[in-house]
């Protein structure tokens, strides 16, 4: 009996072992969804699986609408109320469901808001495995990775997808080819990216979009037909929501491709269970809501951070006359938040700005780096002089007038000065690889950003402005001032940003 009792144990613990072995390399070898891409989907599910529970109040579901187009952090900063939103890219209702049916149980909800764009996509793998891969294992996990097989093998068969579904439980199986990539970030704990905040990211682009208002569009009178499998997990979430007595609102975030039949078919599905649907594709929500099509975009699918903010004032306002939240009390975390959530603001005005003083104000806050070239026999203005003593600038003026100057400042302090040299080589903290050389034909200075020619506009001071932290957020140009000392800034031709 006794032997049979070890054997039992040893088995067991050999077990146990092995199945935590697979676990480790299960997450060592998935995919990481986190490069700094529009979504940055690992920071927000690693983000979600560490969230303290009973800490909030409001969940926002949905996929990359609701973590571009709404603002988390600013709720909780101007409305005291504690939001996540566990969303990812083409995130199917599937997945959605799994999280509400979670934060049901871990959080303390008040309301819940719910954007129904993906009841007219189909159901995507990537957007499936974005949740599948980073939940850690659970029962709810388990019951989320049998119900979606059981829908793989209605829809084509258990032979074509078996490879797939056993991939679900052991990731591995996936992305074993990932050991040639493999870096020592894959072995410890994902961080937060720094443009993640309660589960949304702030989108830095602007692009002007058009085709978002419904009654500009052409209305075919036709029906449109939810994804069968979409509505199912629609359905499924507001009857879990509603017999926890959850109060839940239906939006659904500006876009392009949303169309009058599908506005019609999600009020009726509105109407069927008695909620309230806010569609700011409508000329009178987009309107009182604030936004603006050509500042409030990043690209014709999703709101960049401005269009956030007004859309999350909006529904605050709208959830605060109709739900009593509990004003938070602010953390010491909330708080770091905050001043990195108010950093990333000024960066995007330092990105999207061609005002001189904004471009410069913006750059002197602490954590960018700036190098300064100005061609020989080019005039420093005294208006100029002044707005770059901030960061450290001493030159001589007249050392500047026969001969090519360059300087380097990170942090507002001095790193070198240098005359005469006629090229320049740096490795910037961001991690950007910048050369500045001489065209022959005109003697004008270029920009090399990792190799990417930058052409400056005319002979003069140049600024080329990187922030430290934000890989992709660089400005570059001429700086020139009239004779009363108004300033101006001409960006460099070439230089392109994305939030990519």
């Amino acid at each position: 009996m006794k032997t049979r009792t070890r054997l039992f144990i040893r088995t067991a613990a050999f077990l146990l072992v092995l199945f935590l072995l697979i676990q480790l390399i299960s997450s060592i070898l998935m995919e990481k969804w986190k490069a700094f891409n529009t979504i940055a989907e690992t920071y927000i599910t690693d983000q979600y699986n560490h969230l303290e529970h009973n800490s909030v109040e409001l969940a926002v579901l949905g996929s990359s609408q609701t973590v571009a187009g709404f603002s988390g952090i600013h709720l909780l900063e101007q409305f005291g109320i504690r939001s996540f939103s566990p969303s990812t890219s083409n995130q199917p209702m599937i997945c959605t469901c799994y999280y509400a049916k979670q934060m049901m149980k871990t959080q303390q909800l008040k309301a819940a808001v719910i954007d129904v764009s993906m009841l007219y996509e189909k159901v995507f793998p990537t957007g499936f495995r974005r949740v599948a891969d980073t939940a850690p294992f659970s029962i709810d996990k388990l019951k989320l990775i049998l119900n979606h097989s059981s829908y793989l093998i209605k829809k084509s068969g258990w032979k074509k997808n078996m490879r797939t579904i056993w991939s679900y439980f052991f990731p591995f199986m996936q992305y074993h080819d990932r050991w040639e990539s493999l870096t020592k970030t894959d072995f410890g704990q994902t961080e937060c990216g720094p443009f993640v905040f309660c589960g949304n990211t702030s989108q830095i682009a602007r692009q002007s979009v058009t085709d978002i208002i419904l009654e500009d569009k052409p209305d075919s009178a036709a029906d449109e037909l939810p994804d069968e499998n979409q509505l199912y997990w629609f359905r499924e979430m507001i009857d879990a929501f509603q017999q926890a007595g959850i109060p839940v609102l239906l939006i659904k975030t500006p876009k392009y491709d949303w169309t009058p039949a599908r506005y019609r078919g999600v009020c009726a599905l509105a109407e069927e269970y008695g909620l309230e649907y806010l569609d700011f594709n409508t000329r009178a929500l987009f309107d009182d809501a604030g936004l603006n099509a050509e500042q409030d975009f990043s690209n014709p699918e999703h709101l960049n951070y401005s269009g956030a903010i007004k859309l999350t004032d909006y529904l605050a306002e709208y959830l605060c006359r109709r739900v009593s939240f509990n004003k938070c009390v602010l953390t010491a975390e909330d708080e770091q938040d905050l001043a990195d959530f108010h950093a990333i603001l000024r960066k995007n005005e330092l990105m999207l700005t061609d005002d001189a003083v904004t471009v410069l104000s913006c750059a002197a806050d602490g954590d960018c780096t700036l190098l300064l070239q100005i061609d020989e026999g080019a005039a420093l203005p005294e208006a100029i002089r002044k707005k770059l003593e901030p960061f450290g600038f001493h030159a001589d003026q007249a050392g500047i007038e026969h001969q090519d100057f360059f300087g380097l400042y990170t942090g507002n302090t001095l790193v070198y000065e240098r005359y005469g040299a006629k090229k320049y080589s740096s490795a910037l903290p961001s991690g950007l690889k910048l050369e500045l050389k001489r065209e022959t034909d005109k003697n004008l200075p270029v920009l090399y950003l990792n190799e990417t020619a930058v052409s400056f506009p005319e002979p003069g001071v140049h600024i080329v402005i990187s922030a430290d932290r934000y890989p992709n957020i660089i400005r570059a140009g001429t700086l020139s001032a009239d004779e009363n000392g108004m300033l101006s800034f001409t960006p460099s031709s070439g230089l392109t940003f994305s939030a990519d």
